[in-house]
C-alpha cells in the first residue's frame, strides 16, 4: 500500500537515480568518499525533471567542513535541473542550508534514544538530531570519555541541538493539543447533532399537543354549540307551551262566558229578539246547523266553523282557529251558511276571545329589565286576544339594555311574527314595533 493519505498525489518518474551504501573498491583503488562521487557524477549527467535522485549521507567519508560545502553545491545543481532529491546527511551545515534556501525543506525520521530504535514517524519541516552521545552513552562507552567529547562540542551546537529538542517537544505537545481538540470538537458535534434531534423532536411534541389542545378545543366549542341549540330549543317548547296553555285557557274562558249567558238566559223572563239583517233567527234549531256553516258563540267577536251537525245531547264540535272543541247549542247566537261564507281556517282565530279595550301601545320607560318583562309579556298577551295586528312599545333610548332584552324577547316569542325599529318621526330606536301572529 502507498503510505499516502486522501487527496495525495504521486508524480511519475521517468528516471530513478540512486547513491545508496558504501561502494569502495580496493581493486579499482576506490575509497568510499570516491565510489560516492564516481555515483553522483553520473547522477548529475541524468538528473532532471520528472526525475527522482535518492543520495544517501551526502558527502560523507572526507572532511566535515569540505564535504558540506561540496554537498550543498550538488543540491544546488540538482535543485536547478529540476529533480526531485531525497538526501540524507549527519552534516549541520546542511540543515542550516536547507532551512534558508528556497526549494530545499528539512524533515527527520523519529528516533527514540531510549530504545535506540526509529519510530518511523516522518517530521516535515524539522531537522532531526545524529544523537551519536546518546547511542554511544547506552551502549556502554566510558562516561569520562563522554564528557570530553561533550566538553568539545561547541557551544552554539549544543544550543542547536536542545533547541531542536525543545521545538520536537513542543510540537508534539502541539499534535496532543490538536488530536485531543479534534476529540472535543467530534464530540462537540455530536452533542450538538443530539440536541438538535431533540429540539426537533421538542419541536414535534410541541406541534402535536397544540394540534391536540385546537381539536379539543373545537370539539368543546361544537358541545357547546349543540349545548345552546337544545338549550333554545327548550326555551322555545316552553314558550310554545306557555303559549299553548293560554290558548287552552281562553277557551275555557269562553265556555264559561258562554255557560254563564246560558244561565242568565234562563233566569231573565223571556223577551222577544230581533234578528240582524240578513241572520239566521237567535238560537238556533239543531237542523238548522250543517257541518262547514259558520255559528258565532255568544261573548266571541268571529265565527267558528262548525265540524258536525248537532248531536242527542244539543251539542256539535267547532273549530276555533287551530282550537277544536265541543259546544252546546245554547251557546250559538246565529248560524251563516257555508255557501256564503269563506273558511274559518283563513278568515279566524278562534285563540283571540273578547277581552277590555287594549291599547296600541306599552310604555315601558322608566322601568328596570325584571319590572318590564312581565308587563310586556302580559301586554303581548292581552293585545293578541284583542286581535291588535300591530302595537308599538315604547322603552326609550337610554344605554340600550332595555331595548336589548326587549328584543331579544320579541325574537322568541310565539305571539309575534316580527319587528322592527320605529321611523323617525314615530320615535327611533327607542320605540319598537311589532306584528302580532292574527
Amino acid at each position: 500500500p502507498v503510505p499516502a493519505d486522501r487527496g495525495s498525489r504521486m508524480p511519475v518518474f521517468s528516471g530513478i537515480y540512486a547513491d545508496i551504501g558504501d561502494e569502495q573498491s580496493i581493486e579499482q583503488s576506490l575509497s568510499t568518499f570516491s565510489s560516492h562521487m564516481t555515483n553522483i557524477i553520473r547522477v548529475l549527467g541524468q538528473a532532471g525533471p520528472r526525475t527522482l535522485v535518492l543520495l544517501d549521507e551526502l558527502a560523507a567519508g572526507t572532511d566535515p567542513a569540505e564535504g558540506s560545502a561540496l554537498a550543498r553545491a550538488i543540491l544546488l545543481r540538482l535543485l536547478e535541473s529540476g529533480a526531485i532529491t531525497i538526501a540524507t546527511t549527519h552534516h549541520g551545515e546542511l540543515k542550516a542550508f536547507a532551512h534558508g534556501t528556497s526549494g530545499v525543506m528539512n524533515a527527520s525520521v523519529e528516533f527514540n534514544p531510549e530504545t535506540l530504535s526509529p519510530t518511523y514517524h516522518l517530521t516535515i519541516g524539522l531537522p532531526g538530531r545524529s544523537n551519536a552521545l546518546a547511542i554511544a552513552e547506552r551502549i556502554g562507552m566510558p562516561g569520562d570519555v563522554l564528557a570530553e567529547a561533550r566538553s568539545a562540542i561547541a557551544p552554539e551546537q549544543q544550543q542547536v541541538d536542545d533547541l531542536l529538542t525543545d521545538i520536537r517537544r513542543e510540537r508534539e505537545d502541539a499534535a496532543s493539543s490538536r488530536r485531543a481538540e479534534d476529540v472535543a470538537r467530534r464530540e462537540a458535534e455530536e452533542i450538538r447533532a443530539n440536541l438538535a434531534a431533540k429540539l426537533d423532536g421538542i419541536d414535534d411534541e410541541r406541534r402535536r399537543i397544540l394540534e391536540a389542545a385546537r381539536e379539543e378545543t373545537q370539539r368543546d366549542i361544537e358541545r357547546t354549540r349543540a349545548l345552546l341549540a337544545d338549550a333554545e330549543m327548550e326555551v322555545e317548547s316552553q314558550r310554545l307551551v306557555v303559549a299553548a296553555e293560554r290558548v287552552a285557557q281562553a277557551s275555557v274562558d269562553a265556555t264559561k262566558v258562554a255557560e254563564r249567558a246560558e244561565r242568565a238566559e234562563r233566569i231573565r223572563p223571556p223577551r222577544t229578539r230581533r234578528p240582524a239583517p240578513g241572520a239566521p233567527p237567535a238560537g238556533p234549531r239543531p237542523e238548522d246547523i250543517h257541518e262547514g256553516d259558520l255559528v258565532w258563540l255568544r261573548g266571541m267577536e268571529r265565527p267558528a266553523e262548525a265540524l258536525s251537525e248537532p248531536d242527542g245531547k244539543r251539542e256539535l264540535e267547532v273549530a276555533l282557529g287551530s282550537l277544536r272543541s265541543r259546544v252546546k247549542l245554547s251557546q250559538i247566537e246565529r248560524v251563516q251558511r257555508a255557501s256564503h261564507a269563506p273558511s274559518v281556517a283563513s278568515t279566524a282565530r278562534t285563540d283571540v276571545i273578547s277581552t277590555p279595550v287594549v291599547g296600541f301601545e306599552f310604555d315601558m320607560r322608566g322601568q328596570t329589565v325584571d319590572e318590564a318583562m312581565p308587563g310586556i309579556e302580559q301586554y303581548l298577551d292581552s293585545a293578541f286576544r284583542a286581535g291588535l295586528p300591530r302595537a308599538r312599545i315604547i322603552h326609550g333610548k337610554g344605554t340600550g339594555t332595555l331595548r336589548r332584552h326587549v328584543r331579544d324577547l320579541l325574537a322568541h316569542h310565539p305571539l309575534v311574527t316580527s319587528y322592527e325599529e320605529a321611523q323617525r318621526e314615530e320615535g327611533g330606536e327607542g320605540v319598537t314595533i311589532v306584528h302580532l301572529a292574527v
